[in-house]
């Protein structure tokens, strides 16, 4: 048997597996092409075995699978518009509604194309709110500067819109933002957010250094260094550790010392090589702590 026949052996003999009174087997009964059979066949044979035939198509072979099956568009992606959702099915290129939608809107604002992708539609809708309002719109893009012990965030917001959820979703990208890290604390950190009472020595540190006594300050180091400083709220919080935020100029560094301020480590954004003049700054929080 030729594979073409065989092919087309198999995947309609799938639906002779069938009960006769099975929804899908009536469909096919009652298909009026063989082109619709055909694709009513391929469906069923994929869901048995997972292997998607050539009339199978769509952004994934079970969205597939489920259009061949009659499935409307908006039924396969809910979430979206029934326009959106028919411009998504016809597609092959992103597999999920997010990553397509999110490609719409690079493509209607550029200037988004190196912002960090959304994980889900309704912070997406957020982001098109925020862009279609000038003032949130610059809010967006707005450069930050933490001048350590007040709330500002530092960098833009479309560097972490990944780490938004629905939850945190404001009116504005400031409060959506600082929602953002107080959801992370919660979710993970159980204890209180002051790890450590204020030691005496702390007000006499040098400019450009904090000392991260806040739950909500590890965290909030973690999201604007792009590493796991909110990993150690455990250490800081029995004593085993202290963590540091030093700054100069351009440069930042994130630090854990001893509790006598012994460097144990120290690191640049995303755990990259810390800046020379940071390290020189840390080595010195020895001198600090008494």
């Amino acid at each position: 048997m030729q594979g073409v026949e065989f092919w087309d052996h198999a995947v309609h003999s799938a639906i002779k597996n069938l009960p006769k009174n099975h929804r899908w087997a009536k469909s096919y009964a009652k298909a009026s092409t063989d082109g619709s059979r055909q694709r009513i066949a391929e469906a069923v044979f994929y869901l048995a075995n997972g292997i998607a035939g050539p009339t199978i198509r769509g952004p994934t072979a079970q969205i597939g699978c489920k259009l061949n099956l009659g499935a409307a568009a908006k039924e396969v992606a809910p979430n979206l518009t029934t326009s959106e959702a028919k411009r998504f099915i016809s597609q092959e290129e992103y597999p999920n509604t997010s990553s397509w939608l999110w490609s719409e809107v690079v493509s209607n604002f550029p200037e988004l194309k190196d912002a960090a992708a959304p994980g889900s539609i309704p912070v997406i809708r957020w982001v098109i709110k925020m862009m279609n309002s000038p003032n949130r719109r610059d809010a967006l893009f707005k450069s930050r500067v933490n001048n350590f012990g007040e709330t500002e965030l530092e960098g833009s917001a479309i560097a972490r819109l990944d780490e938004l959820a629905e939850e945190d979703l404001r009116d504005s990208v400031d409060a959506t933002l600082r929602a953002s890290v107080e959801r992370s604390v919660k979710e993970k950190w159980s204890g209180p957010d002051e790890l450590i009472p204020k030691p005496r020595w702390v007000d006499n540190l040098p400019e450009g250094v904090i000392l991260l006594r806040f739950a909500s300050e590890l965290f909030l180091e973690g999201s604007e260094m792009r590493h796991c400083a909110a990993n150690y709220c455990t250490n800081v919080h029995n004593g085993s550790c202290l963590m540091w935020s030093v700054k100069s100029d351009k440069y930042r560094a994130t630090v854990q010392t001893d509790l006598r301020g012994r460097i144990l480590q120290i690191t640049g954004f995303a755990n990259k090589s810390a800046p020379n003049v940071c390290k020189k700054i840390a080595s010195k929080l020895v001198g600090y702590i008494n």
